[in-house]
């Protein structure tokens, strides 16, 4: 790292995961509104003027870091702006949080540059404090899709184009990423029943049927029983 040169930025970033490599420098994870990174903090856990306890997962920060064609970048300096995880949030809510960045690490590949990734997951972070975990999760899922391509389909058959009526049989078959009326729905297909209540439990198990795994955060949350 000694000589390391690139142009100076100054960001935001919401700190997806970090780790201690090389006994004092931490390697972090960002996601930052130029894309995802990593970046590493020479000496980060001597520093606590330049880092500080800052870089911990799932904090909001304003950062200083040199970037170098797009390589790893250096970070310089760190300052919290909304410590998510220190606030004094529900045990729904910190778990919630936990389970969006989750969900970012594991489908979003590293330097990724879409710049509507970064306010959704900042602003979903936010939202835990005031509004139903359950609810943000939820927008955050059906928002999240739509952004990686998944154009999931709930207006009508995939097969005969019959609209969705709620008094009527519909499912959601999860190799298509939509719903069939009973007549046409294949007989081999993993599918759910489909109301909109069920949402809440294709959009997570939709993303894990991609992922091809489930993720530990969704898991806990379901085992205490805090969400279905």
């Amino acid at each position: 790292m000694a000589g390391f040169r690139g142009r100076e930025i100054v960001s935001e970033a919401v700190v997806l995961h970090s780790r201690t490599i090389r006994e004092n420098d931490i390697l972090v994870d960002l996601l930052t509104p130029e894309g995802r990174f990593w970046g590493v903090a020479r000496h980060g856990r001597k520093s606590q003027k330049r880092f500080g306890p800052v870089l911990e997962t799932l904090n909001c920060l304003k950062i200083r870091y040199r970037d170098r064609d797009q390589s790893m970048m250096m970070l310089e300096e760190a300052t919290l702006q909304a410590p998510i995880i220190h606030d004094p949030l529900g045990l729904e809510a910190l778990l919630s949080a936990f389970y969006l960045v989750d969900l970012v690490r594991e489908f979003i590949p590293e330097k990724n540059q879409d710049p509507r990734l970064y306010p959704l997951l900042s602003e979903s972070l936010a939202h835990l404090h005031t509004q139903e975990p359950s609810q943000v999760c939820l927008e955050f899922e059906s928002r999240f899709l739509k952004l990686s391509g998944y154009g999931l389909s709930f207006e009508s058959c995939q097969s005969c184009q019959k609209p969705w009526e709620k008094h009527q049989s519909f499912f959601f078959v999860f190799l298509q990423g939509g719903i069939f009326c009973s007549d046409c729905l294949p007989s081999t297909a993993d599918h759910l029943p489909y109301t909109l209540h069920s949402l809440k439990k294709i959009l997570p198990l939709f993303l894990e049927y991609q992922l091809g795994k489930s993720l530990r955060s969704r898991k806990v949350l379901t085992q205490m029983m805090v969400w279905e």
